[in-house]
């Protein structure tokens, strides 16, 4: 029996930031072998909004996001404070850059649930963007502990590469995983809205609200927000498209 490449596989489209969605694209790959295609579309780059961040009093910063270590790192050398980390993929990076590091469940409200429990001594500074799914400092503030935020980057909408955007306004069907609301709110800004059969694995069912108006063949919605989470959402979606995946003798 000679087994021959399934025809047609959809096209994995992921518009996070360019490391981000490489090292996502090896870890699908790694799960679903190296014949999918795959193309690398970031919707955003970071955009530094300041020169000059206070650290009066902080100490502990609150990261929801490695865009956030990676904004502080470009504004500030210490590295002496303690990091609590959204999730484990955050916490690589505050870790790799020198904080003392702890870390939450991979969601902002688990986080600030852990943060209050421990109850940390000094300020407690979240580092974030223009754009919050949850105000930290405010939660944090409610529950008689002292934070601020310091918005400190914005990410710049991009359009799709043209690739991208062949393939999104095309006939094939497209495997689309959006790992945020913006990230949504992004693709259902396009004009006109893709035209291809859409799959997506949602990270929340914010995101999974917001892609509404694409009007897609198929919606997962990820278990816990997290990486992994997305590639099991993305597995049940495989799986509902069996000549995806079917070989022919």
């Amino acid at each position: 029996m000679i087994k021959h490449d399934p025809s047609p596989r959809p096209t994995l489209i992921l518009t996070r930031p360019a490391l981000q969605a490489e090292r996502f694209a090896r870890a699908f790959a790694a799960r679903f072998g190296d014949c999918w295609p795959i193309v690398i579309s970031p919707m955003s780059r970071l955009d530094i909004l300041t020169t000059t961040l206070s650290l009066d009093d902080v100490e502990t910063l609150v990261f929801t996001s490695e865009t956030g270590v990676t904004a502080f790192l470009r504004l500030s050398q210490r590295r002496d404070l303690h990091a609590w980390c959204v999730g484990e993929r955050t916490a690589e990076a505050a870790r790799a850059a020198g904080f003392r590091v702890s870390v939450g469940p991979g969601f902002g409200a688990g986080m600030i649930e852990a943060i209050i429990d421990e109850s940390p001594r000094g300020v407690l500074l979240h580092v974030h963007g223009l754009h919050m799914a949850v105000d930290v400092a405010r939660e944090l503030m409610k529950a008689g502990l002292r934070a601020r935020g310091a918005t400190v980057y914005d990410q710049i909408a991009l359009p799709p590469t043209p690739q991208a955007l062949s393939l999104l306004m095309g006939d094939g069907p497209i495997l689309l995983p959006l790992f945020s609301p913006r990230a949504a709110q992004l693709m259902t800004r396009l004009d006109p809205l893709p035209r291809a059969p859409l799959h997506i694995a949602a990270i929340s069912p914010a995101v999974a609200r917001a892609v509404e108006a694409l009007c897609p063949r198929q919606i997962e919605i990820a278990r816990e927000p997290a990486a992994g989470m997305m590639l099991d959402a993305l597995e049940r979606l495989i799986a509902a498209q069996p000549e995806w995946t079917a070989t022919r003798a």
